[in-house]
């Protein structure tokens, strides 16, 4: 006689990959977010440009799971161990995952560079444990606060004049980025 599998045993072996998938899943969707933060100081508009992909990749995150909940009954009902839900990390991973791509392809080829010597107007670093370094030019009669890493903050200081340029990148988004052309 052959013996009907439990569905409580079903459900648990669900949720038990769902717990995998969210570990790997989280992991990968941080490391896309890094990649996303890594110059989102240097964007003109930096807050605009990722709200737009968070909420594309939110987007994204809410068609996968009604497209799911196509095809798994009771999607809603499945949880991992810290009784998040499918559909909040659906949405949580995918809008990083697409805040990082969207830099990614952002800055991996551009339409338009136009380069302009600025002054240095002040420098400055945060007061974090992982220290941020910044400078301060001002363009146009707005100061602009960028960073460039420490090395660059080291080699230059207040006055100093360096040719930045504004790049506008593949997506649309406008970012300064220092003229390599030496």
């Amino acid at each position: 006689m052959k013996q009907q599998p439990n569905k409580n045993n079903t459900k648990q072996i669900i949720n038990d990959n769902i717990d995998q998938i969210s570990i790997i899943s989280g992991l990968i969707s941080i490391s896309f977010l890094a990649i996303g933060l890594r110059n989102i100081d240097n964007y003109i508009n930096w807050l605009e440009f990722p709200i737009i992909l968070i909420l594309i990749g939110c987007l994204f995150g809410l068609i996968i799971y009604f497209f799911l909940g196509f095809h798994i009954d009771n999607i809603s009902s499945f949880r991992n161990t810290n009784n998040v839900s499918i559909l909040t990390m659906l949405v949580v991973c995918f809008s990083f995952i697409s805040f990082g791509i969207g830099s990614i392809l952002n800055e991996y080829s551009y339409n338009s560079k136009i380069c302009k010597n600025h002054e240095i107007y002040d420098m400055g670093e945060s007061s974090e444990r992982t220290k941020s370094y910044y400078i301060f030019i001002n363009n146009e009669g707005k100061v602009e606060r960028l960073s460039f890493g420490r090395t660059f903050n080291n080699s230059h200081k207040v006055g100093d004049t360096i040719e930045l340029c504004v790049v506008t990148g593949w997506l649309g988004y406008k970012y300064y980025n220092i003229n390599n052309r030496n």
